[in-house]
């Protein structure tokens, strides 16, 4: 994958996204792997939905977004959904915790 500034063609920068998307992908996968590893820990309904700490790892990652000159609501509305969907799915199944 040629760095952006040596992309000659339109075909380079595709390929480049292309790349890239897919390492993204690889890594939202792992990252997907370490929510499902957290629901072991979970012990109540508020500790898998955590607000606090989604409202932390929100903030961080904005904080992320902003460093690297990319807009923080884009990154925030990247994040919320994988950090809600899975905690949500839980809670419906009734998984993730031991007691209620």
């Amino acid at each position: 994958m040629k760095p952006p500034e040596d992309c000659a063609r339109i075909e380079d920068v595709r390929e480049g996204i292309d790349a890239l998307d897919r390492e993204v992908i690889a890594l939202i996968g792992r990252r997907a792997r370490y929510v499902e590893a957290a629901a072991r820990f979970k012990t109540s309904e508020s500790s898998v939905r955590a607000p606090e700490r989604q409202k932390a790892m929100l903030y961080a990652r904005r904080q992320w977004a902003t460093e690297e000159g990319l807009d923080p609501d884009v990154i925030e509305n990247v994040y919320l959904p994988s950090s809600t969907t899975l905690p949500n799915a839980r809670c419906a199944a009734g998984e993730g915790w031991t007691e209620f």
